[in-house]
């Protein structure tokens, strides 16, 4: 997507009464399930961690996605958004 569309959903959202730190959070949580899905953080079977690695691998895993939705390059609650806009 390119910078300005994405400059205008935003203005689109504060305009509806979008919080965007909500939308935020969406997209981290969605994120980080999809990571977990995707095997990230599990625990390997020769020279793990050990018992400790399974607390700390979804931490782990949202800071992860955090830092994905950070970079700008996934905002899904941008796209719902659009979606339920067009709508009506």
């Amino acid at each position: 997507m390119d910078p300005i569309s994405s400059a205008s959903v935003r203005t689109q959202r504060a305009k509806a009464g979008v919080d965007v730190s909500i939308s935020k959070k969406l997209t981290v949580s969605f994120m980080s399930e999809m990571l977990k899905h995707a095997g990230v953080g599990e625990a390997r079977d020769a020279l793990g961690g050990g018992p400790g690695e399974d607390a700390f691998a979804g931490l782990l895993r949202t800071e992860h996605a955090r830092a994905l939705v950070a970079s700008g390059d996934v905002d899904i609650a941008e796209r719902l958004f659009e979606a339920l806009k067009s709508r009506g």
